[in-house]
């Protein structure tokens, strides 16, 4: 499925009212849930890669949310990514240096 699919997808599950308070609200929540299977990867020992993967799926649909809420796709968000990644560089100490844009 590609970005411009699933965006298209998910928004049929918006749900009237939703207010942009309760969106980000949301993603914070989806990432603490990511974060709380993480903690029992590391302090329990057990195996959450499944149940990450789909705290991530619940986090991908916030952010797609929010982005189409404020006129953004979700290509545009990831074209971005890479531009600013592509301008990025670290010299031989590892240093970040911003490069030309």
């Amino acid at each position: 499925m590609d970005s411009k699919e699933f965006q298209h997808e998910v928004a049929r599950f918006f749900e009237e009212g939703t207010t942009e308070e309760t969106l980000f609200l949301g993603l914070a929540s989806e990432v603490g849930e990511v974060m709380q299977s993480r903690v029992k990867e590391t302090r329990k020992g057990l195996e959450c890669t499944a149940e990450i993967a789909d705290e991530l799926g619940d986090v991908l649909w916030y952010i797609a949310t929010i982005a189409q809420s404020r006129g953004y796709s979700l290509g545009d968000i990831m074209q971005d990514v890479v531009d600013k990644l592509t301008v990025r560089s670290y010299d031989a100490h590892g240093f970040y240096t911003q490069g030309p844009r």
